[in-house]
C-alpha cells in the first residue's frame, strides 16, 4: 500500500510591504507563495516503527520533555528555536530517508505586476475581487489538500484509488481541485495531523527543513534548486506549481465551505466541550464562593 501524507506551511521572503484595495489593508512580503508537501512510501507500518524511534532517540538528545512520540515543525521550532530545530530535522529525515519512497512539492507563483487582483466567487453567490497577495493569503488554510491535488494532477490522475491519501486538516471554498480529488479517491482528513499522523508530521518536517535550507543557501524557490537541496537524500522528488493558467482549479466560484466531517479519520472522539465549560464554570463560582467564606 502506498500512503503519502500531505502538511504545508507559508513561505515568504524579503521586506514586508502594504497595500490598500477595495476599502482593506493588506500586508505582504516581497515573495509570498504556500509551499506545501507529500510524503510517500510504500512502506508504512516500517516507516511508522523507525519514525517513532528515530524521534524519541532525537528528543532524549536535543532535551525536549513533551512526552509526545512525534512533533510537528511548528512545536520543534518554538521548543528549540530555528538552527536547532532545523538540525533535529535534518538528522530526523536523513534517519528516515530509506523509508520515503518519494516527496513531493508544489507552490503558487502569481506576479502582482500581471494579475494585480483575481476573481472568486459568483456561482449563485457574491462575486469578490482580491488583491493577488491576499488571494494567496487565502490558500494557506487549503494548500494541505491542494498539494494532494497536484501530486495527483502529475500522475494523471492514474491509479489514484489505489493510494492512501493523509491530509492535514484544512478550511476551503469548494474548488474544482477537491472536487477532482473527491471524484477519484478517498482522503482521510486527520485534525491536526501533524502531531497525531507519522505522514503528516514527516511532512511537515521537510516543509520546514526546506524553507531553512534554502534560505541557508540563498536559493530561490524553485524547481531546479528544490531539486538541488535535496539531491543527496536516496527519495525521488517533484514538484508542480500553481500559477495563471491554472487558476480555475484551485480558485472557487461556490464561496460555500467544504464540509470535512465525512472524510476525517476514523474512529473519531467527540468532546462535550459546551458541557465541559459550563461544568468548569460552576467549579470556578464554587471556589469562588469558598474562598470568600473562609477569608470572612
Amino acid at each position: 500500500m502506498t500512503i503519502v501524507g500531505f502538511d504545508s506551511k507559508q513561505f515568504t521572503r524579503g521586506k514586508t510591504q502594504y497595500a490598500s484595495a477595495m476599502g482593506k489593508d493588506y500586508r505582504y512580503h516581497g515573495f509570498n507563495t504556500q509551499l506545501g508537501v507529500g510524503v510517500s512510501t510504500e512502506q508504512p507500518e516500517r516507516f511508522v516503527e523507525e519514525y517513532v524511534s528515530l524521534n524519541e532517540k532525537l528528543k532524549e538528545g536535543f532535551g525536549i520533555s513533551r512526552n509526545a512520540l512525534f512533533f510537528s515543525s511548528r512545536h520543534l521550532e518554538n521548543s528549540l528555536g530555528v538552527s536547532k530545530a532545523a538540525s533535529f530535522a535534518d538528522q530526523l529525515i536523513a534517519g528516515m530517508q530509506e523509508h520515503i519512497k518519494s516527496v513531493h512539492f508544489s507552490y503558487v507563483i502569481l506576479s502582482r505586476s500581471s494579475l494585480p487582483r483575481i476573481m472568486v466567487g459568483g456561482l449563485q453567490h457574491y462575486k469578490k475581487i482580491m488583491p493577488t497577495d491576499a488571494f494567496i493569503d487565502n490558500l494557506g488554510p487549503m494548500f494541505s489538500y491542494l498539494t494532494a491535488h497536484s501530486f495527483l494532477w502529475m500522475r494523471g490522475y492514474k491509479n489514484a484509488e489505489k493510494v492512501e491519501l493523509h491530509i492535514n486538516s484544512f478550511r476551503s471554498k469548494f474548488t474544482p481541485a477537491w472536487n477532482q480529488i473527491i471524484d477519484n479517491t478517498e482522503p482521510k482528513i486527520f485534525i491536526k495531523g501533524n502531531e497525531c499522523n507519522p505522514y503528516i508530521s514527516c511532512a511537515s518536517i521537510i516543509a520546514f527543513l526546506t524553507d531553512v535550507k534554502l534560505r541557508r543557501q540563498m536559493l530561490d524557490l524553485n524547481v531546479e534548486n528544490l531539486g538541488k537541496i535535496w539531491a543527496g537524500h536516496s527519495f525521488d522528488t517533484s514538484t508542480q506549481f500553481f500559477d495563471k493558467k491554472n487558476i480555475p482549479y484551485y480558485s472557487w466560484k461556490d464561496n460555500s465551505n467544504i464540509n470535512i466531517t465525512g472524510y476525517l479519520a476514523r474512529p473519531v472522539i467527540f468532546l462535550s466541550v459546551d458541557k465541559m465549560e459550563l461544568e468548569n464554570g460552576i467549579l470556578k463560582r464554587q471556589r469562588g464562593r469558598i474562598l470568600k467564606s473562609q477569608e470572612s
